[in-house]
């Protein structure tokens, strides 16, 4: 029997170290009703991540029954990949928080939707843009 999570975890160090990038989780403090802000009690901090722009296809359409109300948008759906290992010194980050892309111009700024771990070695974060 072959040990594919041993497997995985040695091919995820090649994959970070081909797209990895210094990504800046910032713990944020928000409300119900307020935008918030970052915590003052949780300090910021870097951790290597693949920041990827996965192309979706969105259906838009019109009225049922009209010919020709129907279009498809491209859209990208921004999403930050981790090895877990990068956070074993650290908290994981949670739904909410804000992600950096420190390296990238102008810095672009993601708020964290959710953190899915894939239940081997890494952990994915689907981000919208803010």
């Amino acid at each position: 029997m072959r040990d594919f999570k041993g497997a995985f975890r040695r091919g995820s160090r090649h994959l970070d170290a081909t797209y990895a990038e210094r990504l800046r989780i910032i713990p944020w403090l928000a409300g119900d009703m307020l935008a918030g802000g970052p915590d003052p009690a949780r300090p910021a901090f870097v951790a290597m991540g693949v920041l990827d722009f996965e192309t979706k296809i969105q259906r838009v359409e019109g009225q049922a029954g009209v010919t020709g109300a129907r279009s498809d948008l491209v859209t990208p759906t921004p999403h930050a990949d981790f090895d877990m290992r990068a956070f074993d010194n650290g908290p994981l980050p949670e739904a909410g928080w804000r992600i950096e892309a420190i390296d990238r111009t102008a810095a672009p700024v993601f708020k964290i939707i959710a953190v899915q771990p894939d239940g081997v070695a890494r952990i994915t974060c689907p981000l919208l843009r803010v």
